[in-house]
């Protein structure tokens, strides 16, 4: 809520918050004292949340903060609904909804869900909810390029956030659950690598794109230098690809390995064998085969193995085939961007798939080159599509529009589409119109044949 407010003494505001804090209480309160710098002050604001075990770097006159120590993972941001207030102009917070993805799991996204206090506007969906060894309340971070940024400190459910000074609360069970949680953890197996930037922070990461790398990042130039030599990069992205893997992010865990390979060579392979263990490790431990076989892929695709040493036409078109194409589709650009075969076979089954809106077909023309056209066969294809074809004929049209030729055959298979044949007629006929030399002329055609239609807003 206040996190836009300024201070003539950056300390003020510290002591402020920390005075309306319920938190800070008790021995450890912090309390207001000038004669100590902003260095200091930041440095124990910090441990005072997340323990005394961890490392904190603070520095005079920045507004940035690393933290390093062992934790773990306890969950994923999977929804933030805005929950502001009309009646007061100061409320921009909203409630995140965060899936517990517990240890052991047996499929990917099993797991609790909570509901979180209120926080300002800063929380998105995929935030990773850790806690640091020594912390008696868990951090919400996101993953960057080699590191995360800290998005806030205490972050506990509603229930819970009573539970700590004694009062009781209609949702007991939920609290005791809570708290059962946090207390149950006895390993702490990932090292954290945190940045706490307040200034880039101030309600938006305007900059976060600016800054995904460690070295970008507004550190003293010395800090720079010993981190590089403490933390190597390669060690950097070994330990964010674990704590990515903890969290089901696994594309994401990988997204960095071909760039790594092709700068450190066999280094990047060995860093990286313990991300692909932890990966096959939890294929391991699920009971849903399909999910298996995705994580097996997965690891086989990056290390170039098995089927996937080259992929061929064959396995492309295979792999737009599926419920999951569009997901695939990324992780393979991610890993194999040069080397895979976009052709008209694989454009003709992304335009056939049933499950898939236009957004698969946008992301392969978007990358696909000048020289792989846009056929009959694939227009047939996505003609005949029962359940997007609308979707899809308009991603083709808007990036392939001057190279289309649409023949007969292809209004005879949008005509006989149970479902869209009426929509597909329509806009296979608008853009004919577009590419006809005398559009007013077949634009009345088209009328006659279909009587009154959405045309007779066009013209």
């Amino acid at each position: 809520m206040y996190n836009n407010h300024e201070a003539t003494d950056c300390r003020d505001k510290v002591y402020a918050l920390l005075g309306m804090s319920s938190d800070n209480h008790g021995p450890g309160a912090i309390l207001p004292v000038y004669t100590v710098s902003w260095k200091d002050i930041t440095c124990r604001l910090i441990r005072f949340y997340v323990g005394e075990q961890a490392c904190v770097q603070t520095w005079d006159d920045e507004d940035i903060a690393v933290i390093k120590g062992k934790g773990c993972v306890l969950g994923v941001v999977k929804r933030v609904k805005l929950n502001s207030s009309k009646d007061n102009m100061w409320d921009n917070s909203h409630n995140a909804f965060v899936t517990m993805q517990l240890t052991g799991g047996d499929e990917r996204g099993d797991g609790d869900m909570w509901t979180f206090c209120k926080w300002p506007g800063l929380i998105k969906k995929g935030d990773i909810v850790c806690v640091l060894q020594g912390a008696s309340k868990p951090t919400l971070i996101r993953p960057c390029g080699d590191h995360c940024a800290v998005i806030t400190v205490g972050f506990v459910p509603h229930s819970a956030d009573y539970s700590m000074h004694g009062i009781q609360s209609a949702n007991g069970g939920e609290i005791d659950e809570w708290n059962g949680l946090l207390q149950s953890v006895a390993l702490y197996p990932r090292d954290f690598l945190l940045v706490w930037e307040w200034q880039g922070f101030s309600g938006r990461l305007e900059n976060e794109k600016d800054r995904a790398w460690l070295m970008d990042r507004r550190l003293p130039e010395r800090a720079k230098r010993e981190l590089a030599v403490e933390m190597p990069k390669l060690h950097r992205l070994q330990n964010l690809g674990l704590i990515l893997v903890d969290s089901e992010k696994f594309e994401q865990a990988l997204e960095h390995f071909p760039q790594a390979l092709d700068f450190y060579g066999p280094k990047a392979e060995e860093a990286y064998l313990p991300i692909f263990t932890a990966i096959m490790n939890i294929a391991m431990s699920w009971r849903v085969p399909s999910d298996v076989a995705i994580l097996r892929s997965m690891v086989d695709i990056a290390r170039r193995r098995g089927d996937f040493v080259m992929i061929a036409e064959d396995t492309m078109a295979e792999i737009v085939k599926s419920d999951d194409a569009l997901r695939w589709m990324e992780f393979l650009f991610t890993q194999r961007r040069n080397e895979l075969p976009i052709t008209e076979k694989v454009l003709e089954e992304a335009a056939a798939n049933q499950t898939c809106s236009g957004e698969l077909m946008s992301f392969i023309l978007d990358r696909a080159g000048p020289e792989i056209r846009i056929t009959e066969k694939i227009l047939l294809a996505a003609a005949q599509n029962p359940g997007y074809p609308v979707d899809i004929m308009r991603s083709i049209f808007v990036r392939r529009e001057n190279e289309l030729q649409i023949t007969e055959n292809i209004f005879m298979a949008a005509k006989s589409n149970k479902k869209w044949g009426r929509d597909l007629v329509i806009i296979l006929d608008v853009q004919r119109i577009k590419l006809s030399q005398n559009p007013h002329v077949r634009y009345w055609n088209v009328k006659a044949n279909l009587g009154p239609t959405i045309l007779d807003d066009l013209f």
